[in-house]
């Protein structure tokens, strides 16, 4: 239910799907966090974001190419409200018109 509401809050499957071609999304960490995959940006491909105890968001970038992943930016401590401008800045990709 946890990663439904974080990618409710993100503008939902259906339209990051449309807007950056997201996918395999599932629930991680004892359903505390969504991860998934993503097209388009040179910055990275895969997300995932975690409820922390604080009730905000401890986010992770990652670059996965053939069996690497490499970390390439994490923030901790944003709110729900931020999540849609830190992807944006943090990819290069659009969320909105």
């Amino acid at each position: 239910m946890i990663a439904e509401t974080i990618a409710s809050q993100m503008g939902g499957t259906g339209r990051l799907k449309l807007f950056i071609g997201a996918y395999d999304f599932f629930s991680c960490d004892d359903g505390q966090a969504l991860c998934f995959k993503f097209k388009g940006s040179q910055k990275a491909n895969y997300i995932k974001i975690t409820l922390n105890p604080m009730d905000t968001y401890d986010i992770q970038f990652k670059k996965i190419k053939d069996l690497e992943a490499d970390l390439v930016g994490e923030l901790n401590g944003i709110y729900c409200d931020q999540l849609v401008e830190i992807f944006e800045e943090q990819t290069g990709l659009f969320l909105h018109f």
